[in-house]
């Protein structure tokens, strides 16, 4: 009964069905292949991001790093403060160092 049914269709009908399958399938593979693109162009500028967010990181701890190496070096080669570290002399050290403390402790003093 269904065939016979089939067989009854007009040929308009039977060009139209058809057509109407084809383009419901195409516009469902772009939309896969769209978005099966479009997740992969996302992970892979995260992942980008990310390398970018960390290597910025790591080159301000190199850079901090860098300058308390650079504050520790000034304070070791100050000849008054070698004496009175050998010394152990904390009274004395105080007096050297905390006006530079004073000034580092400053909250007003951009901290980068």
């Amino acid at each position: 009964m269904s065939l016979r049914r089939l067989q009854d269709l007009s040929l308009k009908w039977k060009l139209v069905i058809p057509f109407l399958f084809l383009a419901a399938m195409g516009a469902t593979s772009l939309f896969v292949v769209s978005y099966r693109f479009q997740d992969s162009l996302i992970h892979v500028n995260e992942a980008k991001r990310l390398r970018n967010q960390y290597q910025f990181f790591l080159n301000d701890i190199e850079f901090k790093k860098n300058m308390a190496m650079s504050l520790a070096y000034l304070v070791a080669k100050n000849p008054d403060v070698a004496e009175a570290f050998a010394r152990r002399d904390r009274k004395r050290l105080t007096e050297l160092l905390y006006p530079a403390y004073q000034t580092l402790h400053n909250p007003s003093l951009p901290q980068s």
